[in-house]
């Protein structure tokens, strides 16, 4: 679990140490089902809301208008099922981790609680799995977040770049992984009944030696509706559209999935 510890007597900068969320980006925030609007993650979730093994340290500075949050960690924020993750370090490298940003309390103008955040996020260190420190794999975006009582625009724009090993030794997987992100927007209607809906792509070219080669060239829209049934109960629908493009064969992927979440 992560451990915090606080630094100072207004709550507003903390220390964390063990296994802890990223900082990169916004969407980690919502990786839990109970705290996420809709069903599914977005197609860049993978890159940025893993667990990782380390030491955290966020603030809030300026009467909450600046930001920042910075981490020394074993391994990289990708998810655990996936090619770069290995929270085990091999080699003597570390993770270098940090966010920034502007938060505007632009409800001020209307009397409310309103505000409007831009980020920026990165992260560079020695690749997870190698055996050595020479290969380093890096991770940087652009995020954006309108916050309402009842209504949120979500923006992330991301790239990054890890060399893999020329040799498939200890499944070193390389990424080139061009500019991906998505746009989100959730809206709580009424005080049980929501609708959200989210476009999104990724363009990411991952290689295992000359092996394997996965190239990925998707988009998605999603849209979906959740209602809260009581404090501990919400019940989601969803329908994901999946579609290819820049010459990638195209096949019928669509899905429709629904969920019901327990939260106490």
């Amino acid at each position: 679990g992560e451990l915090e510890y606080l630094l100072t007597g207004d709550g507003k900068t903390s220390l964390f140490v063990g296994k802890m969320m990223p900082v990169f980006g916004i969407e980690y925030k919502d990786r839990k089902s109970d705290q996420r609007f809709g069903i599914t993650p977005s197609l860049i979730a993978r890159y940025t809301v893993g667990s990782q093994l380390g030491i955290k340290v966020r603030s809030k500075l300026m009467d909450d208008w600046l930001i920042l949050a910075a981490s020394v960690t074993n391994n990289s924020s990708t998810i655990e099922m996936f090619h770069f993750y290995s929270e085990i370090d091999k080699n003597n490298s570390k993770f270098v981790n940090g966010r920034a940003a502007v938060s505007i309390p632009v409800g001020r103008l209307y009397k409310t609680d309103d505000r409007l955040e831009i980020g920026v996020s990165g992260e560079y260190g020695g690749q997870d799995r190698a055996l050595d420190s020479d290969g380093k794999m890096w991770l940087a975006g652009l995020d954006l977040q309108y916050l309402s009582v009842n209504f949120a625009v979500k923006a992330q724009l991301m790239e990054g770049r890890s060399p893999g090993h020329p040799d498939p030794v200890d499944d070193v997987w390389g990424l080139h992984l061009n500019p991906s992100g998505y746009l989100e927007v959730d809206w709580q209607l009424l005080a049980q009944f929501g609708i959200y809906a989210r476009a999104e792509f990724r363009d990411a070219l991952v290689t295992l030696g000359m092996e394997r080669i996965y190239v990925t060239k998707e988009w998605r829209a999603t849209g979906g509706v959740r209602v809260v049934v009581n404090p501990h109960m919400v019940v989601k629908g969803e329908y994901l559209h999946n579609d290819e493009y820049g010459g990638i064969t195209e096949f019928d992927n669509d899905i429709v999935t629904s969920s019901m979440v327990l939260f106490f």
